[in-house]
């Protein structure tokens, strides 16, 4: 028998993973505490747009008047295709939804008050919609799309799911 010479190991030892040691020889300076300046207003300010400074009174009709339709439409006492003109893709797309739900939930709303504010290049509207039994409030985003005012969004709040539980 031959005796085999040692054959280089073939896992090589960890580097050396111990953390560096810091010079505690002198201590950081404590931290004092730096004096804010006292504001000369201490409530805070909030900014409030005008009201309605440029919306004319004929465009708060044909703005209103638009509102109600597509109130009109959700409640089915108007086609979706008539609104295809004055509103977004994706708000057509919500209004039907929406349709379908007052549908099968056998309710008719109506407008009960819209309120306009202008805001630069758009138009908010809130509007509180209902029947007799129950009251809930649409938002909806108006912008100027070259010389006609499209909606752009249309918010109902939280969608109802079944038995009236809502989904976020």
């Amino acid at each position: 028998m031959t005796v085999i010479e040692a054959a280089a190991p073939l896992v090589r030892p960890l580097p050396d993973h111990r953390p560096v040691a810091r010079d505690r020889s002198r201590r950081p300076e404590p931290a004092t505490p730096v004096p804010l300046p006292l504001a000369a207003d201490p409530v805070p300010t909030v900014h409030t747009p005008a009201r309605d400074p440029a919306l004319d009174p004929r465009l708060r009709g044909q703005l209103q008047g638009l509102a109600t339709a597509i109130v009109d439409a959700v409640a089915g006492r108007r086609p979706l295709q008539q609104l295809i003109r004055w509103v977004d893709e994706r708000v057509l797309a919500e209004l039907a939804l929406r349709s379908r739900l007052f549908r099968l939930r056998g309710r008719s709303v109506g407008v009960r008050s819209v309120r306009l504010q202008r805001t630069e290049d758009r138009v908010e509207a809130t509007l509180r919609i209902g029947d007799d039994e129950h009251g809930e409030a649409l938002a909806l985003r108006f912008d100027l799309l070259g010389t006609r005012w499209v909606c752009t969004v249309a918010d109902f709040g939280p969608t109802p799911g079944p038995g009236g539980i809502t989904a976020g």
